[in-house]
Parts: structure tokens; sequence; C-alpha cells
């Protein structure tokens, strides 16, 4: 079908909805890289970007799936399109809404979409059940350099068969971790020692005698769910600004090792099931956020 196009011309359709901000022109402007770069690799001719108007002929938009014409003067035809088009982004709207409540479920069982910081037992994983105790011991004999940096990182990274980058970065992350108390005689780091072990052990543990199989085990895959967002940021974090409400906030998760493994292995809704088992959630200003410790955000690594 796309062979009866060659040389048709077509129109660039931008379409601002009702009470969006900005302007159709700001709209192209940000779509022009993107086409100049379809014209460079030959997947499109140049593109005039001086006309401006219904369309090319300044009359009528033709739907290209279902013909209907807008600008033909067919109120039957203008009456469809105009429905589709208000309904499409009625659907966005609720895209959004429930992408938004998907997260905030999420984060109210304690879950977040990232990958684990701890290669657990049966995990499959290049280094799982690795004993970051030791690892933690081993990096801070070496120490740091002037910038604050793990010396010789190559050297700690082979002793787990991991890298230089993987080992400046855990020794950075655990650092963080270290400096932050989330009891009074407890720091986020060796909350978070505690609850890797007390995990791997609960995995070791049950009937089966193959870690891989026990840990893909519904009880387990519970409790590491239930117990994702400490594992993950055992500090608390503050979500990307991609996420419009939960960025906004700074979220602490509930420590594991405070409530019985049992019962989180046994449930997908401990909000609810569990007393006293709570996420809490408190508003966080902009410049408190920037004050944040890099391992209390959701950065994009390479940054």
């Amino acid at each position: 079908m796309m062979n009866d196009w060659k040389k048709k011309k077509a129109a660039i359709y931008l379409r601002r909805s009702k009470g969006e901000g900005g302007s159709t022109k700001a709209q192209l402007e940000r779509i022009r890289k993107q086409v100049n770069a379809l014209v460079k690799a030959g997947k499109i001719q140049k593109v005039d970007f001086g006309i401006v108007g219904k369309d090319i002929d300044k009359k009528v938009f033709w739907g290209i799936s279902d013909g209907r014409g807008y600008g033909t003067l067919d109120p039957f035809n203008e009456a469809i399109i105009t429905t589709q088009l208000m309904w499409a982004g009625e659907g966005k709207k609720q895209e959004t809404g429930k992408a938004i409540s998907a997260l905030d479920a999420k984060l109210d069982r304690g879950f977040i979409t990232s990958r684990l910081k701890a290669q657990f037992l049966g995990s499959g994983t290049k280094n799982e059940g690795l004993d970051y105790r030791r690892f933690w011991r081993i990096a801070q004999g070496y120490g740091e350099n002037d910038k604050g940096n793990l010396n010789s990182p190559t050297v700690v990274g082979r002793e787990f068969k991991q890298d230089h980058t993987w080992a400046k970065n855990t020794y950075q992350m655990m650092k963080e971790w270290n400096s932050v108390m989330v009891k009074d005689d407890l720091t986020a780091l060796d909350a978070w020692f505690n609850t890797v072990d007390a995990v791997n052990e609960f995995i070791a543990n049950q009937p089966s005698p193959y870690n891989k199989v026990n840990y893909k085990s519904g009880p387990v895959q519970n409790l590491i769910s239930n117990s994702n967002g400490f594992i993950n940021y055992p500090a608390g974090f503050s979500a990307s600004d991609k996420y419009k409400q939960a960025s906004k906030e700074f979220i602490t998760f509930p420590y594991p090792l405070d409530f019985s493994f049992q019962e989180l292995a046994m449930t997908n809704k401990p909000q609810i099931e569990i007393p006293g088992w709570a996420v809490q959630r408190v508003p966080i200003s902009k410049s408190e956020k920037e004050n944040l410790l890099k391992y209390q955000t959701q950065f994009r690594s390479g940054k």
C-alpha cells in the first residue's frame, strides 16, 4: 500500500487539545530535528516547513485509514472525525490516570520497578548470593582517593568477578547509605545488610533443595516484592520528575525485619493485611530534593 503513496504530498498534522499550553509552532520546532533526520536517512523527501495551513491545498484533511475528509463540508464526516479526536484525547487522559494510580499502588505496597540492588541466592544473576559485607570490608580497606572515589576499583571488582565501574558505584552507594540513620542505632547500610542476609536465609530454607526453584516460588517473590522498596532505597528516595505526584514526595519504606517474613511472604497486600506496615510519603520542596544524596533519587546512570 505504501507504493500507492509514492510521489504523493503529505502534511505534518499538529493538534493542540483544548486547554493545552504552548503553540503549534512550538510543537513543530520540537519535531523539526526528527523530521530532518528522516529526510537525511532518505525515508522521506525534503519537507517544506514554510507551508502552513489546513493542508497542502489549504482545503481539506483526509484520513488515510477511513477515507473521511475534514473540511469537505460533509457534516457526517466532520461529526465522526470530531468525535474521534475528542475521545482520543479522553482516552489519553484515562491512560495517564491509570498509570498514576498504578504507580501509587506500587508505592503504597513498597514495590518500586527497578533493578534490584541485591543479587539474591537463586536469582540467576552473575554473582548471586554475593557477600556484600565482605565487599564493604575490602573496599574500606583500600580507602578513597582525593576525589572521594574508591581506590583500586579494578582490583576490588575482580575479587567479586565484576568490573571497576561496579566496584566504584557499589562503594559509593554503600558509603551514602552508611551516612543515613534509619533507627537510633542502625544505619541504612547495616539495615540493608541485615535484610539481604535474611532474605537469602529465607530462600535457602524453602522446601526445594535448589535455590533457583526456591527463588521463583510464590512466597519468596512476595517477600522480595514487599521488601523491594527498602532493598532498593533503604535511605528513602524521591521519584524522578516524570512521576508528577511521587516526585514531590520523600518516600521511606518499612524495615522488613520489623515484621514477620512468613506474613510478608503470604500476602501481596501488606499495607492492608499486616498491622503497622505502611509506606511513609511526605511532601518535599524543590530545594530539599536538590540536597538529597544520589542514591536517594531515581537518577539516570551516566549523569
